[in-house]
């Protein structure tokens, strides 16, 4: 279980902006954590739940990971702006841990990557 707190790095490795979230609510399988800075909110919310449709006769779990940033309003953005990234898990609830985080870990280094990260903001593919 994840603590009252979640720390975000909205930095870089080398130059890291920590961002301390408090945990503002709980609901069974979900807790949702935001800051509000001078400038801007972050927010991050992690989900849980199970699928009621079966795919191969297997119930899938779901984990979702949503991370938010709003940057208030200015002069040059009169209605502020929104920024999302998030990731979906979805897999059999028997399924083996190991191969999972195989999966993520490919996925994050993937999306890690700086050229990456700027050729998919650029709409390659």
């Amino acid at each position: 279980m994840f603590g009252n707190s979640i720390t975000l790095n909205v930095g870089t490795i080398a130059d890291p902006v920590a961002k301390i979230l408090p945990r503002i609510n709980q609901d069974g399988y979900s807790s949702e954590y935001q800051l509000k800075d001078s400038d801007r909110t972050y927010q991050l919310q992690i989900r849980h739940s199970t699928e009621k449709s079966k795919v191969n006769g297997q119930t899938l779990d779901r984990h979702n990971v949503l991370v938010r940033e709003y940057v208030l309003p200015t002069e040059l953005a009169p209605q502020g702006s929104l920024r999302e990234a998030y990731v979906v898990l979805r897999m059999p609830n028997s399924e083996n841990q190991e191969g999972v985080a195989s999966l993520l870990n490919g996925l994050f280094n993937l999306v890690n990557d700086v050229p990456t990260q700027t050729s998919i903001i650029n709409w390659e593919s």
